[in-house]
């Protein structure tokens, strides 16, 4: 599974969770070893929005903190996804 990959870490906020504050929007957050040079993309309906500015950044730092906060482990968000999968393969089947 790619998410078993060193450089990829994914992690699922359950709908048990409750509400999770989030954007409305997709997000991905490109970190690196020099804070500054941060950047967020947001996909929107009118495309996609680069921000580096140091108060949007610290925004998306916020937010994924808080969302950090309630998302599960990774090997417990790992056996969610596999869980999902069969039980949607079984359905199909």
């Amino acid at each position: 599974m790619d998410s078993e990959h060193p450089s990829i870490s994914v992690r699922v906020v359950p709908f048990s969770a409750g509400v999770v504050p989030s954007p409305s929007e997709n997000f991905t957050y490109a970190e690196g070893s020099i804070p500054e040079l941060d950047t967020a993309q947001m996909d929107t309906g009118h495309g996609i929005h680069l921000f580096d500015a140091p108060a949007h950044l610290a925004r998306f730092r916020a937010l994924i903190t808080q969302m950090d906060s309630t998302a599960l482990p990774e090997e417990d968000s790992r056996e969610l996804i596999r869980s999902v999968m069969k039980e949607m393969e079984h359905q199909d089947g």
